[in-house]
This record gives C-alpha cells, structure tokens and sequence, in this order.
C-alpha cells in the first residue's frame, strides 16, 4: 500500500523497472523473497495495492471470465474452477494476457490496442462485455497516478471507445507501471478470479496449487514459479 500511495502522490517521475518477461522474480510482500533453485519465487502473500485496486471491480460483483456462484456450493465452486484452469485460462486467456504483457513491456501503445481489439474477437458478447466493465473500472482507480505515459493514453482511448479495455490488457498494463512482476501479476488476477468466483462463500479458501496454474498461465514466457513454504 506505501507503494501505491507513492506512485499515486511522487513528484519526480521513476525510471520503468519491470522485469523481462522470462527470469524475473515475483514480489508479493515488502520482504525481500526466496528464489526458489530452477524456478521463479511465488510466496503465498498478496500484493495489498493490487487488492486495493481490485477493490471497485469486487464490489461491482461482475464476473470477468470464470464465473460467479449464486448458490453457496463448495462442491460446485471447485469444478467449476478446475474446468476454467484446464480450459479457458490456458488456451485463451494466458496467450492474451501475455501479449497484452509483452506490449505493454514494451510501451507499444499501438501494439497495446491491437492485442486489446484481436481479444474482443474471441470472447462472446457477455463475456466481452463483462471483462470490459472490469477494465474499465481497474483505469478508473489509477486515474490519479502521475507520469503514466502510454497508460494514460491507453486509459484515454477506451474511454472515448477507440479501445474496448479489456481487464486482462489493462491489468498488464497497470502491473508493469507499478513494477510487478509477470508471475506476481498472473497470481492476483487468480486470485481476483477465484474471489468473484465464491463472493458468497465465507469459509472459500484459495485453492492448492495456485503457484502451478500461474506458472500454466504464462508458460509460453518461459516462466517456472514454484510455491514456497
């Protein structure tokens, strides 16, 4: 949160520290993290800042793409899930979400829109507009921050809808101008996921294996994350 509060009030803008897509390591506390031998270090923390800016999005109550629970139903919560982590996340999601990633590393603010515009094309017409509410609203909370550079443009054309702004894009985008790593970044939108997902599900703890569905997520960056104790 001190990170956040500071992107949100500097007066002298930071040189971009994101990381290469590949062999970086991911970040989810103020203590320093283990690296774990062969692979990208993933502590079971969250990042505050990230849930803080998710904060509008939960409350909307809109499900972006795995779904949300109306019945509380562990059981249900659990295969519905696991069929989004064999399926869509992988196949279609991950791929997106890393282009978007690699744009974005990149501050290409015409490549950004094209990866935001080619992922319209593959999502129904619910679901499209689903994650473009969750977009939206993850722009809105970093108005406020200073020096944003193609971020602001980024944010200026989905809002004027020469962009459609999906989350997943924005996302990107929004975790590379707070320098957080790929896997740090993979891991919140899961969580993200995994919390509409069982709103109404008190007792709903983080399913195992978080750390490996990452890790599935952004595979094809090279990436290898590995849950420590």
């Amino acid at each position: 949160m001190i990170h956040l509060l500071q992107k949100l009030d500097e007066t002298k803008p930071r040189q971009p520290k994101a990381g290469s897509v590949a062999g970086q390591h991911a970040v989810l506390s103020q203590s320093t993290p283990r690296v774990a031998q062969g692979g990208q270090s993933c502590e079971p923390y969250t990042l505050d800042w990230a849930q803080w800016l998710f904060s509008g999005i939960r409350r909307n109550g809109t499900p972006i793409h795995c779904g949300r629970l109306e019945a509380a139903n562990t059981t249900v919560a659990r295969s519905t899930w696991s069929s989004f982590c064999k399926g869509k996340l992988p196949r279609q999601l991950g791929p997106h979400f890393l282009a978007a990633w690699q744009a974005a590393e990149r501050s290409d603010f015409e490549a950004v829109l094209a990866v935001d515009a080619a992922f319209t094309t593959t999502l129904e017409a619910e679901e499209c507009r689903r994650s473009t509410i969750a977009g939206h609203l993850l722009l809105k909370s970093t108005r406020h921050a200073r020096y944003q550079g193609w971020l602001e443009r980024y944010r200026t054309a989905c809002e004027q809808g020469s962009s459609p702004g999906h989350f997943l894009t924005a996302w990107a985008g929004v975790a590379i101008f707070f320098q957080t790593s790929l896997a740090a970044a993979a891991m919140e939108y899961l969580r993200l996921e995994w919390g509409i997902l069982t709103w109404n599900l008190s007792s709903a703890r983080l399913p195992p294996g978080l750390d490996r569905i990452a890790g599935k997520m952004v595979e094809k960056a090279g990436v290898n994350l590995r849950l420590l104790d």
